[in-house]
């Protein structure tokens, strides 16, 4: 009988299992995840992980054994954390045997070619002696075959840990770099403590480069695994000094900044675009580039998008290496460059470290026509301009924004984005991890929400807030921050409570009562609405455009429509040419069943407006048909239709167009009977269909 762990089983199933089975596990639904583990298993050639399996699946049914039959044990939630990770580790180790089996598989195929790569003191010496020759190419393939063998190797014991940890630093600072990218890889894939602890060493290191490699990575893992950490609070690595703290808010911010960067893109290319057709003076444009670089957001997060397809980089360790002009497919391409402005970009990108970007330059040098059409700048001589803004220095900030916007790039565009977790596809607020919230002091949040209000991440401004709230007690524009996130959000109770938190201690100022009486407008509690708008009426400067037409909204939804008309005829007093008071005053005078006062407003508004709407012939009409004028209102009905067939560019516009059904109640209220409607109903659709 076949055994069946010797059926295929896809790839779907095989990681839909191990994700069921390790979010059960995290859960301490362990009984789940064992079952589920237990049906992975059968696909796995390793007996050896069957045998750890079985142990760790008698432990705990002896441990539910002991508590059924009345047995206390004080150390439960002990042996409960002990058994979900010794279970976790199997499950790790389980799924990647059955991957490594796997053909068509990266993962697979990087594995088995880096079998025979070792971290022996003669490895270190061929990388070294690498470095001394003119001939680099052997020495190359040597890292890249590294970097493989780290990405894909299993768990580590401490032994084989401490002889990892000597190879690597044995090396220089690119070539270190290079391979702690690998651990964090390796660390994507699969969790590890061992793996996570030489991180931590890696993050005192003195090189800058290294040091920001590792400490992000440290970061990306935590960020990943909060919950796995939480089993391991005896082992887990943890440290707090100011160095450190200051390291990982920068981290933060661009964490946020770069899940954001579309975003800011979009709006600066907008930006961008108004101030070159309508021109700027140079001190407005030194002030927007000073406004733009700010926080260090990335303003071309597409700019290479084209250069990502092409073959150099569907090699996982090419989106990692540290750049280095002696690769022979980089010394080639740059020697036989047209593009000089390219060229003095990708020099000027290799003094800031940006490595992906000058790899992709390089590619993109290899290419005819390549255009700079995923750019908000029209050319790389303006590219250039921008990038000589960053300071020269070389400081964590501006190597950790280079790092992040690379490590976007990687789960953006990468062939792997669809393989992966992306960690700005998560929630990157690292307060919440308990593992790094020590990390962060008030001072610290207090900045981290500013840049999350300036950029408008709502949710993750909102749980900084409440952060802050619970450190130092909440004051009026905390109150009002978060207010304005539960607004933005569509939080409108809890934007409200928030606004009226903020009246008690701010008294009536005109923003804040504005947005109350929008929340309350939303929130349909008319009233107040109109209470807040009272008050708003009542402050200096105030003029009547900032109370009247919301407050006429209002009393029009409460059916008060003689009041309602005053305010409008207030308005048109103010402004003759209002639209809205218009508008406003031949739909009060309608509802109010005074048709010729309807009939005259809307004449002279049909005769001198230029910029009508459907709804504008609609309301026309329904006052002729309340009237008992068929003709006028069959006349402003078709061409309502129109319009609205010229506004969406086509004649096939289904029932969109049926404006009888949708205000049935209005018409009814006027003497219209529901047979008038179908026989109106009727002769529009014949008129529509002839028009086809």
């Amino acid at each position: 009988m076949e055994h069946i762990h010797q059926k295929v089983i896809t790839n779907d199933v095989r990681d839909t299992l191990y994700k069921d089975a390790t979010e059960a596990l995290l859960d301490y639904r362990i009984a789940t995840g064992l079952a589920q583990a237990q049906v992975l298993q059968y696909h796995c050639n390793d007996r050896s992980l069957a045998m750890q399996l079985e142990a760790v699946s008698k432990d705990y049914a002896s441990m539910r054994s002991f508590i059924k039959q009345g047995g206390i044990d004080p150390e439960r939630h002990q042996m409960q954390k002990q058994i979900a990770s010794r279970a976790l580790e199997i499950v790790d180790a389980i799924h990647r045997n059955i991957r490594i089996e796997t053909q068509g598989d990266d993962y697979a195929h990087t594995h088995n070619a880096g079998l025979t790569t070792d971290f022996s003191a003669e490895t270190t010496t061929k990388l070294k002696r690498h470095y001394s020759k003119e001939d680099t190419a052997e020495g190359y393939i040597l890292q890249d075959r590294i970097f493989g063998k780290l990405w894909t190797m299993g768990q580590l014991s401490r032994k084989e840990t401490a002889i990892l940890y000597d190879f690597i630093q044995e090396q220089q600072p690119l070539v270190k770099r290079y391979f702690v990218a690998g651990l964090l890889m390796a660390l994507w894939e699969y969790f590890d403590l061992q793996k996570l602890q030489m991180l931590f060493m890696f993050m005192t290191e003195e090189d800058i480069s290294v040091r920001t490699q590792a400490t992000l990575a440290y970061v990306l893992v935590h960020l990943r695994y909060a919950k796995r950490l939480s089993l391991y609070p005896e082992d887990a690595v943890t440290t707090h000094t100011q160095h450190l703290n200051e390291e990982i808010r920068i981290i933060q911010h661009f964490l946020f900044i770069q899940k954001n960067c579309l975003k800011i893109y979009e709006q600066l290319a907008k930006n961008v675009k108004k101030y070159a057709q309508n021109g700027i003076s140079e001190e407005e444009r030194a002030d927007f580039m000073q406004d733009a670089m700010r926080d260090r957001a990335d303003l071309n997060p597409r700019t290479f998008v084209i250069a990502y397809h092409k073959p150099f980089f569907q090699k996982m360790s090419a989106w990692w290496m540290p750049y280095d002009k002696e690769r022979t497919e980089v010394k080639e391409i740059l020697a036989k460059a047209k593009d000089q402005s390219m060229v003095k970009l990708h020099d000027f990108l290799q003094q800031h470290c940006c490595d992906i970007d000058m790899y992709a330059i390089v590619q993109m040098l290899d290419m005819k026509g390549l255009g700079m059409k995923t750019s908000m700048f029209a050319n790389p001589e303006e590219e250039l301009d921008h990038e000589l803004a960053v300071p020269e220095e070389h400081t964590p900030r501006i190597a950790y924004g280079l790092m992040i916007q690379n490590l976007y790039r990687f789960f953006s565009y990468s062939k792997w984005n669809k393989v992966y977790p992306s960690p700005f596809a998560m929630n990157v607020y690292l307060p919440a991890i308990p593992t790094l919230t020590h990390h962060f002091n008030v001072e610290s949040l207090l900045q981290m929400h500013d840049m999350l209000m300036r950029t408008q991440a709502y949710n993750a401004a909102l749980l900084c807030a409440h952060d802050i709230i619970a450190i130092k007690g909440s004051d009026e524009q905390m109150l009002l921050d978060c207010a304005l996130c539960h607004q933005k959000l569509g939080n409108t109770k809890a934007a409200l409570q928030c606004y009226r938190q903020a009246e008690l201690l701010t008294g009536d100022e005109f923003w804040l009562l504005k947005q109350m009486a929008k929340c309350y407008m939303e929130l349909d509690y008319h009233m107040e609405a109109i209470d807040c708008l009272e008050r708003v009426s009542a402050l200096p400067e105030t003029t009547t455009e900032d109370y009247l037409p919301e407050m006429a909204d209002c009393l029009v939804k409460m059916n008060d429509y003689d009041k309602a008309q005053q305010c409008f005829f207030e308005m048109k007093y103010h402004n003759p040419n209002s639209p809205i008071a218009t508008r406003g005053i031949i739909w009060c005078s309608f509802q109010m069943k005074q048709y010729e006062k309807a009939r005259t407003y809307s004449y002279l508004f049909l005769e001198r407006n230029e910029s009508l709407t459907q709804q504008d012939y609609i309301v026309a009409g329904h006052i002729e048909w309340a009237d008992g004028n068929w003709s006028g209102a069959l006349t402003h009905y078709q061409q309502g239709i129109r319009l609205f067939i010229a506004k969406h560019s086509s004649k096939n516009v289904g029932e969109e167009w049926n404006f009888i059904q949708k205000d049935r109640e209005t018409l009814q209220q006027h003497g219209i009977t529901p047979s008038d409607m179908m026989l109106m109903y009727d002769i529009l659709s014949a008129e529509l269909d002839h028009t086809d």
